[in-house]
């Protein structure tokens, strides 16, 4: 049961991580089309 319950803390943080680092990206290419406009 602790395994698992590691194993599902670890998904959470890497969903997270993830969502983070699209939004940081869509960011980052929403202001390379402004500057380009």
């Amino acid at each position: 049961m602790l395994k698992t319950k590691n194993v599902t803390s670890y998904n959470y943080l890497d969903i997270i991580a993830n969502a983070f680092v699209t939004k940081n990206t869509t960011n980052i290419s929403f202001q390379n089309f402004i500057r380009s406009n």
